[in-house]
């Protein structure tokens, strides 16, 4: 692929990216509705990438990265249409400390602590604000956004060798299916 029709593509995808916040609060389904038919066009789009492989083996790590990953999807969605989109999003984006504290249970990669601490005063103020357009349950759902990506993120991590599009085209099966 040319350099520039990779970037015109990672340009195409941040801006698919970016409007996901806007496009859930627009549609008037519920979450789960939108998690399924999410997760179905996903299905559809990756299976030509996961089937031209042929049989992959399926072990507790792909299985682990699909759950984490329909239990990501569900809860985004489930924080987006309770609160605000900043927020939904902000607490995604927390995963690197969530994942720094399971590298260091899991993996047994250091973690730094002072920075882990830093997040977790921001998320205190977030939770604070009374201005931050959303519900409280919208916002501790919201939390889990950050944990189940984070749990992505180890999952795909401990399948080195793998496939991690296997865990990807998997969570979405299991998010469309529930």
């Amino acid at each position: 692929m040319s350099h520039k029709k990779a970037i015109a593509i990672t340009c195409f995808v941040a801006l698919m990216w970016s409007l996901a916040g806007f496009n859930i609060k627009m549609i008037e389904w519920s979450p789960y509705a939108i998690a399924a038919g999410r997760s179905l066009v996903a299905v559809i789009l990756l299976a030509p990438m996961v089937l031209r492989k042929g049989f992959q083996k399926i072990d507790r790590y792909v299985i682990g990265g699909a759950i984490c990953y329909a239990a990501f999807n569900y809860c985004f969605i489930t924080s987006t249409t309770l609160t605000s989109s900043a927020i939904a999003i902000m607490m995604q984006y927390t995963a690197p400390i969530y994942v720094a504290l399971l590298s260091w249970l899991f993996l047994r990669e250091r973690a730094d602590i002072i920075s882990v601490g830093f997040v977790f005063l921001g998320m205190i103020f977030f939770f604070l604000d009374s201005n931050s357009g959303g519900s409280l349950k919208g916002n501790i759902v919201s939390i889990f956004n950050g944990i189940t990506f984070a749990g992505i993120s180890i999952f795909l991590r401990l399948q080195k060798d793998g496939n991690p599009a296997l865990s990807m085209y998997l969570g979405n099966v299991i998010s469309a299916v529930a």
